[in-house]
């Protein structure tokens, strides 16, 4: 190389260096995790007022007895019998479904079996659905879920016209109010198709009837 100076003629020698690339180290970027977001918590929707009626079946401490008017609202479950005896099962594991229409509330610090009264309504799964409203399992119950369609109603009441006809009697009412009862609660057997326990009720009032008709007969009535 030669020296920049024009008047100057000598050659410079200039040692080659190696340039090596200077790595650079490179700091990861963390990935940023958003916050979590708050989740607002659902507000108990207001419960409608359900009216039903409790039977009580067993209390330890036998304190507490005999139909107790209950109400389901957004406070809880509201019993009252007369003017002196009035509880409040709060929301907050305070029942335990047990079969059928029974379960056990807690009251006053014990668990009291008591069954659920209802009549026109599926009972048994009232009973449930209450339990779960009660641990905090649904927010809300609706009245129309559980009554029983017209024509369960309709078929049910059939063997009511069997003392109607008989013109009275012991006998002829018991058998109409016994089959009524029975109709009754078979409607409200919901593992059974809606479909068979029409017909099973139809069968029953038939049944009752032909009772009627043939003991007519006999007697010379008709």
């Amino acid at each position: 190389m030669r020296c920049p100076n024009p008047d100057c003629r000598e050659v410079l020698k200039v040692q080659a260096t190696d340039l090596t690339e200077v790595p650079v180290e490179v700091q990861p970027v963390a990935e940023s995790t958003p916050a979590p977001v708050a989740r607002a918590s659902t507000p108990r929707r207001d419960q409608e007022r359900i009216a039903f009626h409790i039977q009580v079946q067993k209390d330890p401490q036998k304190l507490l007895k005999g139909a107790f008017e209950a109400q389901l609202t957004a406070d809880g479950l509201r019993l009252r019998k007369g003017k002196k005896q009035e509880f409040l099962v709060a929301p907050g594991e305070s029942a335990q479904y047990l079969t059928g229409n029974r379960l056990s509330l807690l009251i006053e610090d014990r668990w009291v079996e008591v069954t659920v009264v209802k009549f026109g309504w599926y009972q048994t799964r009232l009973a449930t659905d209450v339990a779960e409203y009660l641990n905090g399992e649904r927010d809300v119950l609706y009245p129309e879920e559980y009554k029983l369609p017209w024509y369960l109603y309709a078929v049910a009441f059939l063997p009511l016209g069997i003392p109607i006809i008989s013109q009275g009697g012991a006998i002829w009412g018991g058998l109409g109010g016994g089959l009524f009862g029975a109709c009754l609660g078979l409607a409200q057997v919901e593992r059974i198709p809606v479909g068979v326990r029409v017909l099973l009720a139809l069968a029953l009032s038939a049944i009752g009837y032909l009772i009627l008709f043939l003991a007519g007969r006999h007697t010379g009535a008709w």
